[in-house]
């Protein structure tokens, strides 16, 4: 009698939390385009320091890297990631364009761990008011009845044997 109120909660519960993933990648979307917008800013003012010295941006690189000066050489290194990373988040942004449900699939794939922890330490849930998120809510609570069935909390009344 009490089993079946314990796996009901369960069971929302699992499909509350299922129904945040939109949210969250969605929260991880704009946080993505910020840090695109800045890092963009960054490697534009690179390329025109670049260009105003008569080189391209990978003559640029090969300068700095070649450089006898250590302090440059890092420098160089620290330009050439950056760049690679600009490029590597505007290809996950590109992915996460696609169909609505799909969006949440290239979050998880090619998750970027440094802006996931700053999502996630920023996230605020929200009622899932889109097609989306009732889908995973959806989904949520039957994962959660599904799981409540492998840990054993099966509602069906189990017969004594005397």
């Amino acid at each position: 009698m009490i089993l079946r109120p314990v796996i009901l909660i369960f069971c929302l519960l699992v499909g509350v939390a299922a129904s945040q993933l939109p949210e969250f990648a969605q929260q991880y979307r704009q946080r993505l385009a910020g840090a695109i917008d800045e890092l963009t800013r960054i490697v534009d003012r690179f390329n025109a320091d670049a260009t105003a010295e008569g080189l391209t941006q990978d003559q640029a690189l090969e300068r700095y890297r070649l450089s006898d000066d250590t302090f440059l050489r890092r420098r160089g290194g620290s330009a050439a990631e950056i760049i690679a990373r600009r490029d590597r988040l505007m290809a996950q942004q590109q992915d996460l364009s696609g169909a609505p449900v799909l969006r949440i699939a290239p979050v998880v794939a090619h998750l970027d761990s440094e802006l996931a922890r700053r999502t996630l330490t920023d996230f605020e849930p929200a009622v899932p008011t889109t097609i989306e998120g009732a889908a995973f809510g959806g989904a949520g609570l039957i994962v959660g009845r599904l799981l409540a069935s492998l840990l054993g909390l099966s509602s069906r009344r189990r017969r004594r044997t005397a």
